[in-house]
């Protein structure tokens, strides 16, 4: 799954996501079905994590010295992932002030947005951490 070159396992699960959004967005998912953005936000912060750990640790194009240990591979994860997720509730709300909605700014809505994404970034982390244990055996 992971090589210098960016995994097609990646890209075909960012493809997989984009899927669901459009479907999410073309059957109104969002506004009926109150839960549906917490497994969505998952699995970005999953796809998030996966994909800044194989940058981060595999792919070479960074000169780093974090050391390879799981607590730096958990740690690196959930930090990014983390960013990303600030990041992207940031232009969310910029998004909300410049077109705004019927629905007003829900600050619970974004702290479980952040909370499914770290929780992605988290498997993410382990499920790296892991599978770069069982290589070194």
């Amino acid at each position: 799954m992971f090589t210098k070159q960016f995994p097609k396992s990646l890209l075909a699960f960012i493809f997989l996501i984009l899927i669901f959004q459009a479907i999410a967005i073309i059957f109104y998912w969002y506004w009926r079905i109150w839960w549906f953005d917490m497994p969505m936000h998952f699995l970005g912060g999953l796809w998030v994590g996966l994909s800044v750990l194989w940058f981060v640790f595999l792919s070479k194009r960074l000169t780093v010295n974090i050391p390879q240990t799981a607590f730096s591979t958990f740690v690196t994860g959930v930090l990014l992932v983390f960013i990303v997720a600030i990041v992207w509730e940031i232009f969310e709300y910029v998004v909300q002030v410049f077109i705004p909605r019927e629905i007003p700014y829900d600050i619970l809505d974004t702290l479980s947005d952040i909370f499914w994404g770290l929780m992605g970034g988290v498997t993410a982390s382990f499920s790296f951490s892991r599978k770069r244990y069982l290589e070194k055996q």
